[in-house]
Order: structure tokens, then C-alpha cells, then sequence
């Protein structure tokens, strides 16, 4: 690993980035046997795994496996044959058991982390796409230097936290009494994607005879700053789930929706993801209740400087919206906190995003070293801190795009994906990336799943529908998204505009926006080209770009 003047290679900045610090990170380090072993014990032990018999076996086989320095025996087939009992024969292509039962171990250690696990020092984890585990120190380093407690994914402890309750069944017997369970599991596995905010499943549901508590008693109880609660009510193949989000310090309603699903029409693993995905994403995205009721995320995480979590907030509210003064502010800041907390994925993975916008802005561009090879190195270490979080690996995959590697963005792309497909940015940032390296049917199937799920998109989304309008020769159409994209100081939002113009013959109304254009960038006419063939789009479609400027008057070469 190259030393860097600092974290982001900004000049006069000295923090440092070797190949020595960071391999004696508290996220990567090698943990003793012993260690490892007490943990698993732990879990075992939990209401999560005491009884699942099956999920035990699973777990301790590739734990004790992996201690014993075996890992080639973590395969698809031995798994199926040493743990399930499977004859020789057994074929993991055909019989999908292993599979299955990996994704379901995952989704038990997520609610184990993220409830009665959730102070454990030591973290044992199951990236998707293997079954060798990943073992880490649940400890992070504070702002100020000091060791804290923290919660699965290297989260910041000063950051929201949410209870989920069990969901209330209505009514009497049906597909609803597995329903509400099944609601509140997939809930809480949805919500604890968005490795942003700490997530806490109530396991229990308290007696008949219990004392009723309040959200502010709940709330005081658990330690955290909101409560998820809804129910479950269904009539024949009709299912009605209601939900509401409430402040745990003011007890006031943040969000109340109400889903019906058929479940005649729709499978019930497919109604409870859906309406998961909707929840979480409603919720928690950056765009999302909590986003717009944190004064932090609504001022840019305007705290002091180093704070972690503001930081991070400080990072989604400049990718709302990006311009280069806040790039160079917020760019500054999480150089700061990658520093003070050299195992906090979210700050890292943010932070690996800023330096991508270096070229893609391009904004505040450092070119030694290149700033794709800084956001590949960086964005690796926020995939080493955290295999589970979701940004880590988005910022991973826009690393490779730009820098051309279609392969390894495709690589990091699916398990962004598979990590959280309910976060509208991920889904956005992924389509727009494998629509334009080819797979535009795909991708445009994502980014209109973004905007399902988001109830707040950014103008960016409506960008990429410009843009895959024009490619299909729907300029009328490609205009009216154009004029809801970007604008102001980013000038994709006028470039769309103008090209639509161009073709649709109406020169005139390009005037100003090419005025406005030449301000921002006044050599973007030489340099058209060479930034569409960064984005890795066909020659075809930049011809066609480029077309569309010059009719309107904007002489590009």
C-alpha cells in the first residue's frame, strides 16, 4: 500500500494510511481460539439459536472448521454432507438445503447482534457469497481516541437507535399468527442493513399480566431513541399490516402506514420482504422519517468537528445534492474521523465515496496518487471493517466503474445488493452503473425500485430516466426528466436539459443553460467526451450526446 500525505491524499494533512497501521486494526486483527470459541458458546446459549438445533450445528461446524485452519471443507458439499446428513450423491446445485439454510443463518446472527449479542466483544459473521466466517473485536476508537463499546458493523454509539416490537396479531388463526412473526424478523433484518443506526429486536412479548409500558418506558428501558410497532390482521387471502415509528423520549407518532398484500397473488416470503423493504426503507434510508426529523441530517450533520455520526450525516447530505465547496468541507471532516476511528466502516466507506467524486465531479481533484487507486485502497478497508455493510462495498464497486474495471464493479455491485436491496441509494447508484456498461434493462429495473422505495428521492434518480429516455429517442420525455434532475451548481441538470433541446429542434430555450454550463465548467466543451467515456458508456450514445449539444449551439469536440 502506497503512504499518502493523508487519508484522502489531501496535501499538508498528515494522517497516516500504511500498509503497517492497518493491518493491526482492531477490525482485521486475528482473534485467539479461546476467544472465538467463548463466543460461539454465547450465541449458542441465546434464545436465537437454543432452539434451532439445525442452525446450531451450522454455525459450529464452519466455527470449528475455520479454527482448525480447515476452511477447504466450508464448500456447498461437505457442509451438506457432514452437517445435513446428506448422502453422498447430494448434489448443492439441485438441493438447494446449504443455501438456504446459510440465509437463514445469517439473518439469526443479524438478530443476535443486534439483541441480546449486542454488547459481546467478540463478532462472528457469515459474509454472503461464502460460508467461512469472519471473526472481529466488537471495539471501535472514539473521536477523541478512547476505546467505546460498539454495536455489530463498527457503528457510531452516539448514532439512533430503534426497537422492534413484536407485531400484534389481529384476528383469529390463519396465515397471520406466522405472518406477524415472520413481519417482525424480517423487519428488524432489513432495518439492521442500514449500518447507520443501531437496531434491537424485543425477543419476547411481555405477559398478560405485566404492567403496560409506555414508548418513553420501553424507550428508557432499552436504551434507544425510537420504537417500531405495528400488527398483523388478515381475512381470508387479504393481509393488512399496519406500522408506526414513534420518538421514544416524546412518544409522538413519526410515521403510520397501513400494507395490504393478497397473499393468493403474492407469496407470503415475497409479502414479508415487501413490505420489510418499504418499512426499512421508509425509515431509515438517507432520504427517509429519520433523515428529516435528526436536526443533524437536516443541517448536514452540523455537529463538532470529528464527531463520527455527524460526519457520516455530513457525507448523505452532500450526496443529496453535491457541489464542490461542500466536497472539500465534508471530504476534510471524514479524513478526521477515518483517522480517530480507524475501524468505523460507515465514516470509511463515505469517505471512499468523496474521493470517487474527485474524478466523477470532478471535484477538488488530488492527482498523486490517482484518486480511483485512493477510493479502491479505502473503500477495501471499509469492506474489511464491516463484510456486512452494504455503502462499504457500493463504494467499492463505484471505485472499480470509474476506474474502468467492469468485472470487479460487477463483483462489488452484487454484494452491495445482496447486503441491502432496500437502500434506494444502492439500488440507484448500481443501476445507473450496470445500465450504462450495458445492462440497461437491469439497471433501469433497479433505479425504478429506488424510486418505489424512497419516498424523498434525490433529483439525481430522475437524471438516469433523462438519460435512458434520450438512448431509446424519447426526447420529449427525456426533457421532462431533465428539468426534475440536477440543477444548480452540478451542470449535468442544464447538459440534459440542452441536448433534449438540441434534438427537439428548440435551440433557443438552450440559450441561457449553455451560458449557465460554460460559467461552471468553461472547458467542458474540450473535455466532453473524455468525461462521457468515464462514465464507461457506448460510443454510440456519446455520439448521440454530443449531437444533441451541438445542435443546441454548445460546440463540443
Amino acid at each position: 500500500m502506497a503512504r499518502f500525505a493523508g487519508i484522502g491524499g489531501c496535501k499538508g494533512k498528515m494522517v497516516e494510511t500504511t500498509t503497517e497501521k492497518i493491518s493491526h486494526m482492531p477490525g482485521r486483527v486475528n482473534l485467539p481460539d479461546g476467544a472465538v470459541t467463548e463466543q460461539l458458546e454465547r450465541i449458542l446459549a441465546s434464545p436465537q439459536f437454543a432452539q434451532s438445533s439445525r442452525l446450531s450445528r451450522f454455525l459450529s461446524y464452519v466455527v470449528e472448521q475455520s479454527i482448525a485452519g480447515d476452511r477447504t471443507r466450508l464448500k456447498g458439499y461437505t457442509i451438506g454432507i457432514d452437517v445435513f446428513d446428506k448422502n453422498e450423491d447430494f448434489d448443492p446445485q439441485i438441493d438447494t438445503i446449504v443455501r438456504v439454510q446459510a440465509g437463514k443463518l445469517r439473518q439469526r446472527l443479524d438478530l443476535y447482534y443486534a439483541d441480546a449479542g449486542r454488547h459481546d466483544p467478540v463478532r462472528i459473521l457469515i459474509p454472503k457469497g461464502s460460508y467461512a466466517p469472519v471473526f472481529q473485536l466488537a471495539l471501535e476508537t472514539g473521536p477523541t481516541g478512547d476505546t467505546v463499546e460498539a454495536a455489530p458493523g463498527q457503528r457510531d454509539p452516539k448514532g439512533l437507535s430503534i426497537v422492534v416490537l413484536p407485531f400484534a396479531k389481529l384476528g383469529v388463526g390463519g396465515l397471520h399468527d406466522h405472518l406477524a412473526d415472520g413481519i417482525t424478523e424480517e423487519i428488524t433484518n432489513a432495518l439492521s442493513r442500514f449500518r447507520e443506526i443501531t437496531v434491537i429486536a424485543q425477543g419476547t412479548r411481555r405477559g398478560a399480566d405485566d404492567p403496560p409500558e409506555s414508548p418513553r418506558d420501553i424507550a428508557a428501558r432499552l436504551g434507544v431513541t425510537h420504537l417500531l410497532h405495528g400488527s398483523v390482521r388478515s381475512a381470508g387471502s387479504s393481509v393488512r399490516v399496519t406500522v408506526r415509528l414513534v420518538d421514544g423520549a416524546t412518544q409522538a407518532t413519526l410515521l403510520s402506514e397501513t400494507y395490504d398484500r393478497d397473499i393468493e397473488t403474492d407469496a407470503l416470503f415475497q409479502v414479508q420482504d415487501d413490505i420489510a423493504a418499504h418499512i426499512a426503507a421508509e425509515v431509515a434510508e438517507p432520504h427517509g422519517v429519520l433523515s428529516r426529523i435528526d436536526s443533524r441530517w437536516s443541517r448536514g450533520g452540523a455537529g463538532r468537528t470529528g464527531d463520527a455520526y455527524d460526519a457520516v450525516l455530513a457525507a448523505f447530505a452532500y450526496l443529496r445534492a453535491p457541489t464542490e465547496p461542500d466536497h472539500a468541507r465534508v471530504r476534510a471532516r471524514l479524513e478526521q474521523v477515518a483517522a480517530a476511528n480507524p475501524v468505523y466502516s460507515s465514516a470509511w466507506a463515505m469517505l471512499a465515496i468523496l474521493i470517487v467524486d474527485e474524478l466523477r465531479g470532478p471535484y477538488n481533484t488530488i492527482p498523486d496518487p490517482p484518486p480511483m487507486v485512493r477510493a479502491i485502497e479505502v473503500a477495501r478497508h471499509a469492506v474489511d471493517c464491516d463484510p456486512l455493510n452494504a455503502n462499504a462495498y457500493l463504494a467499492l464497486a463505484l471505485a472499480h466503474f470509474f476506474s474502468g474495471d467492469l468485472p470487479s464493479f460487477r463483483n462489488a455491485a452484487e454484494r452491495a445488493l445482496n447486503l441491502n436491496a432496500a437502500s434506494p441509494d444502492v439500488l440507484a447508484d448500481c443501476g445507473i452503473c450496470l445500465a450504462f456498461s450495458g445492462e440497461w434493462e437491469r439497471g433501469l429495473g433497479l433505479v425504478q425500485k429506488a424510486l418505489r422505495l424512497c419516498i424523498n428521492p434525490p433529483p439525481w434518480y430522475h437524471a438516469f430516466l433523462a438519460i435512458n429516455a434520450y438512448r431509446l429517442g424519447a426526447d420529449e420525455e427525456a426533457l421532462v426528466h431533465a428539468r426534475r434532475g440536477i440543477t444548480g451548481a452540478f451542470r449535468w441538470g442544464p447538459l440534459l436539459q440542452v441536448m433534449c433541446l438540441g434534438q427537439l429542434g428548440r435551440g433557443e430555450e438552450a440559450v441561457p443553460l449553455i451560458g449557465q454550463i460554460l460559467e461552471i465548467a468553461p472547458d467542458f466543451p474540450r473535455k466532453a467526451r473524455a468525461e462521457l467515456e468515464l462514465w464507461n458508456l457506448s460510443p454510440e450514445l456519446i455520439d448521440r450526446f454530443c449531437d444533441g449539444w451541438r445542435k443546441a449551439g454548445l460546440q463540443v469536440t
